[in-house]
């Protein structure tokens, strides 16, 4: 009963403050009584002196609907008070009224060919003082023969005129508002359905000027989608008629609470005491249930006062919110290699490491616990990183291998990590055909290890030295074992790859290694070589006549002849076995370009044995 009663009390002084000194209505014709004259058809709101419709959101196609003024002078059947279109009423004070008709969409989602809202606006007779509070409403009816109830009606206060581009948008056959582009600061609570047809019911609330304020916009602004309504006459199709009457805009008395400070944002461990307005007050409960003209904050949230007596109550609020400039760093790094860099997105956030350094990167050396300052325009907190080693990956493969028989499969016993092969293939196998360089990936968790395997073949070669051959006087045989992984021993205890022979005799070597051991001889003897083959390491075949070709030449015919010439990648160019018949540079009768080539000739002249003649030629 001292709630009601309170309310009753805080209602009288607000009408007595309404009508005296600082609590004038602000809302010029407030009551609409005041007019040029008398409205004698629809769409009549400018015969109602200082109202005027910004712009009504008719369907594509129709003309505006402009809100409707009623009066008793008019001898216009519907618009003389109270038989008048929608219903029968009386306005609330005085011999006028207003009203507004709204149409929606039908409940099953169709669009309605002239859906349409109209909106009344005023102006003030002076503008808004800034801080200032002020009791802000008017009171509606709804009309007899509306089709439907709806809990939508706000009151928009605006700095300037409210144009037609903010109200609505035209679009054939589905009007879609765009009211979202404004939003009213007063609003019928959202649970109060607007049914009544009889009485008048008041929607208001307290609005806080910013200042400047000089407009006024009445009317339903949410669109159709977030709006509640109850059929009442015609199912399907939700229209009504809003009749309005006495609006007002009145600035509250000073004896309100408030709240000194404003929203503010704090630091982390910051705290800020609120103070009302009213010192030493015993009628001040804030939200948590105390009491007192001052509160402690010490979390972001929403805190509000209010202020009980048997005249009045009323409520303020502020939000706090507190601002954390760390947390961009992560408390735990998994790092999979040291040393890491630790980056962060360049901002106006700044930071200082460890070492005393500035900026968006540091390096980090080891695992361990690194503390931190980071800062703002406005905060400052420290900070720390806890840096921990993730890689877990360990390389089981060697880097450098020797196989006796290839192909070979690798088979791991890793379950632990992911393995990436050369051919896009990944798992725990794969097949090497051919010796060579491997390059290869492992992944574990958020870690990637690159790695090579180097693949070199152990198989002994077949033949080192040819079994049995001859010595040309002042030409000695070089024997070259190349690419094999292993030891080499010659018969005089010589180990090295390159083995020179200036005279005749027996020799021979052994190759030994993982694969196996191997001793290969061979048979040299004298010969005075006057059918010596010479190749020359340069020519030029230009078509000068002048060195055209390459050829091998010797006092001797051979009875055994074969001249091969290859290219770099091991492609064979050319072939004959006639002494006479020299390469002329051309491969399938094209010119090969100009550069390096290797050939091989295998020959053998009378009383001799089989010799191979191998090297390189320039084609220029």
């Amino acid at each position: 009963m001292n709630t009601l009663l309170a309310r009753i009390l805080f209602f009288l002084i607000l009408v007595f403050w309404g009508v005296n000194g600082n609590g004038q209505n602000l809302v010029l014709n407030p009551s609409f009584e005041d007019h040029d004259s008398c409205p004698l058809s629809n769409n009549n709101l400018t015969n109602c002196d200082n109202w005027f419709f910004p712009a009504s959101t008719a369907g594509f196609g129709l003309p505006p609907v402009v809100p409707a003024y009623f009066n008793d002078c008019t001898p216009t059947n519907n618009l003389r008070v109270p038989n008048i279109w929608y219903g029968y009423q009386y306005p609330r004070t005085g011999k006028a009224m207003i009203g507004i008709q709204n149409n929606y969409f039908d409940n099953n989602g169709a669009s309605i060919e002239n859906d349409y809202k109209t909106f009344p606006e005023d102006s003030f007779n002076s503008t808004l003082a800034k801080g200032i509070r002020y009791h802000v409403g008017c009171y509606i009816n709804i009309g007899n023969y509306s089709r439907s109830f709806t809990n939508d009606f706000g009151i928009y206060i605006s700095d300037s005129f409210v144009p037609t581009s903010k109200l609505y948008y035209l679009g054939k056959n589905n009007l879609q508002l765009a009211l979202d582009k404004i939003t009213p600061q007063i609003c019928n609570p959202k649970n109060r359905m607007l049914s009544d047809t009889f009485g008048w019911t008041l929607v208001d609330g307290i609005y806080t000027a910013h200042g400047g304020e000089r407009f006024i916009t009445l009317g339903t602004f949410s669109n159709p989608g977030n709006t509640k309504f109850s059929e009442n006459i015609s199912p399907g199709v939700y229209s009504n008629f809003i009749y309005i009457d006495d609006v007002f805009v009145t600035p509250l008395p000073d004896s309100l609470v408030h709240i000194m400070e404003h929203d503010t944002t704090l630091c982390k461990n910051q705290n800020i005491v609120l103070h009302t307005n009213m010192q030493n007050s015993s009628n001040l409960q804030w939200q948590d249930g105390s009491t007192g003209d001052s509160f402690l904050v010490t979390k972001a949230g929403t805190y509000w006062v209010r202020f009980d007596s048997l005249l009045f109550s009323n409520t303020d609020s502020i939000r706090v919110y507190y601002d954390s400039v760390s947390g961009i760093i992560p408390k735990i790094l998994n790092a999979c290699h040291f040393p890491d860099t630790l980056q962060v997105p360049p901002s106006s956030i700044s930071y200082i490491w460890p070492d005393g350094t500035n900026g968006n990167d540091y390096v980090i050396k080891s695992p361990g616990t690194y503390y931190y300052t980071v800062q703002n325009t406005q905060c400052k907190e420290n900070d720390s990183i806890m840096v921990k080693n993730a890689n877990n990956i360990k390389i089981s493969l060697p880097q450098d291998t020797i196989v006796c028989n290839l192909p070979v499969s690798i088979n791991l016993n890793d379950n632990n990590s992911t393995y990436h092969w050369p051919d896009g293939s990944s798992g725990n196998h794969f097949s090497i055909g051919t010796s060579g360089i491997y390059l290869y990936s492992i992944t574990s968790g958020p870690c990637k290890v690159d790695a090579s395997l180097n693949v070199r073949s152990g198989q002994l070669p077949e033949k080192i030295v040819p079994i049995d051959t001859v010595l040309c006087s002042n030409h000695p045989i070089l024997f070259s074992i190349k690419d094999f992984n292993g030891s080499i021993l010659w018969q005089d205890g010589k180990t090295d790859s390159n083995y020179i022979i200036h005279s005749s005799g027996n020799y021979s070597v052994t190759l030994k290694n993982q694969c196996g051991t191997k001793t290969y001889t061979s048979n040299i003897a004298d010969s005075n070589c006057d059918c010596y083959l010479f190749a020359p390491n340069i020519f030029t075949p230009n078509n000068d006549h002048i060195n055209d070709l390459f050829y091998a030449q010797s006092s001797c015919v051979p009875i055994n002849y074969s001249l091969q010439i290859y290219n770099r990648w091991g492609e064979r160019l050319f072939q004959s076995i006639d002494i006479s018949n020299g390469w002329d540079g051309k491969f399938k009768n094209v010119p090969c370009a100009s550069g390096v080539y290797i050939y091989k000739i295998i020959y053998k002249f009378p009383n001799s044995t089989d010799q191979i003649k191998s090297g390189t030629v320039v084609v220029e």
